[in-house]
This record gives structure tokens, sequence and C-alpha cells, in this order.
């Protein structure tokens, strides 16, 4: 007697299988559709593109430059590599990184490039190069004061400090003063200022 023989007619038995099998094929075996993962089993990830890898190094590196714009190249290629590839290839989310830490490296670059040229272009001059410049000018202002001063009391003022109470200036000056009924603004003798 079969197994067909004694279910017959019997709602929702089992269809029989064919001769020659025993029971339906375990999983893995050819026949289980690609793609298709038993529960319980592990994904396996495609490797990851090796200049997908470097890339994203490269990009945290930086290098001065040198390593962002190798950055740039090998993600660009990693990325194109990937979608080449179909699938069997990873690596996409690293390559991605190293794009945007190579442009942000090489923006770094050319920022650092014009900070140069900036510094170049002002004769490489430094805060105390520049003092004689502020001396000149606070010479000027004093002078200037001076003159505005004897136009409206007909005399110069006798120092600074008039000036300061006219609202002609805001402060006394450090490095200079008014010599003589004169006006004539001198530089203060023995005096520490950067002036002097």
């Amino acid at each position: 007697m079969s197994y067909s023989d004694v279910n017959e007619g019997q709602v929702g038995a089992p269809p029989p299988y064919p001769a020659g099998q025993a029971g339906a094929p375990p999983y893995g075996q050819p026949g289980v559709p690609v793609g298709y993962y038993p529960y319980g089993a592990p994904i396996q990830k495609p490797p990851a593109n090796g200049l997908a890898i470097a890339s994203m190094v490269l990009g945290i590196i930086w290098l001065w430059g040198v390593g962002s714009i190798l950055a740039l190249i090998f993600g660009y290629r990693a990325k194109r590599q990937i979608r080449q590839s179909n699938g069997t290839e990873g690596g996409g989310g690293m390559a991605t990184a190293g794009i945007v830490l190579g442009w942000v490296g090489t923006c770094g670059v050319v920022a650092m490039i014009l900070l140069i040229g900036v510094v170049a272009a002002l004769g490489g001059k430094t805060a105390t190069q520049f003092v004689p410049d502020s001396c000149a000018t606070e010479k000027q202002t004093i002078t200037a004061a001076s003159e505005a001063f004897y136009a409206q009391n007909g005399q110069y003022p006798a120092d600074t400090s008039a000036l300061v109470t006219a609202g002609l200036l805001r402060t006394v000056p450090q490095d200079y003063e008014i010599a003589g009924s004169a006006g004539l603004v001198v530089p203060i003798p023995n005096n520490p200022g950067l002036c002097s």
C-alpha cells in the first residue's frame, strides 16, 4: 500500500513526492532561488574594493593635500569599479567618504595657498613692522586735533590732555606730546612706547 492509497480522498493531504525522492531538498541544495537565505543563515557581504579603502584612509590622513588629491582619484575610480562589478564588490560608502574628505582637504589646501598669497602680497610685514605706520598716523591725528583746537580757541593747546578735554581726541596719546606754543607735535622723550 502506498502513501497515496492511505490518504486518498482526505482534504489537505500533502501530494506524494516523485518516485526516488525521500523528502524535500535540504537548504543550500540546487533549486534554492538566488538571493534566498534561509532563516538564521548569515548574509555574506561582498568584499570591499581596495581603492575605496585607500580613498577613505588618504582622505583622513590628508598628507598636506597630496592625500586629499589621491583620495579624490581613488574614490572616483572605486565608485566606477563598484558600479561595474554588478554587486561582487562593496565599499561604496567608504569611497563616498574618501571623496568628501578629499574635497574638504583640497579646499583647505586652496585656502592655505590663498592665505600665503595674501601674506606675500603684504610684503611679509609683521605686526611690529606696521608700528611706524601707526606712529605716523598718531602724529598726524594729534597735529590735526591741534590745528582744530587753534581754529576754535586762537591758540595751540598746552598739552595733549587739552585736546581730550576739548573733545578732539578720545584718549591721551602715549607716544607724542605737544611742545611749545607753536603746537609742534614731538615724541615724548625717554618714553618706552613704540614710536620713540
